[in-house]
């Protein structure tokens, strides 16, 4: 079994809120929930396991949710939030580093 540490995003303002297994299409799904320091709406970082080669963090919106995904070590992640493209790469690239 494989330990992952929770991703420290306070250099980006954010703060750790709360984590959740959730599931998708029959597998295990995590969630870390993030708060802004200051006023704002919350990030999620979900990742599940995958097996496919490691790509390089992409940015899409869809209903003006920002989506940052990429897959990194075996894992697949999105980060989604109501923030901008450079606020959710930023805290995507800070993320990446502690995986």
């Amino acid at each position: 079994d494989e330990v992952l540490a929770i991703p420290d995003l306070s250099e980006q303002g954010l703060e750790f809120r709360r984590g959740q297994l959730l599931e998708y299409d029959n597998w295990p799904l995590f969630q870390l929930v993030y708060l802004p320091s200051e006023a704002g709406e919350p990030l999620a970082l979900c990742f599940h396991r995958k097996d496919a080669a490691d790509s390089e963090p992409e940015f899409l919106t869809h209903d003006g949710i920002g989506i940052v995904q990429w897959v990194q070590n075996g894992l697949e992640l999105v980060l989604v939030g109501k923030a901008d493209r450079e606020t959710l790469l930023q805290a995507a690239d800070l993320a990446s580093l502690q995986l």
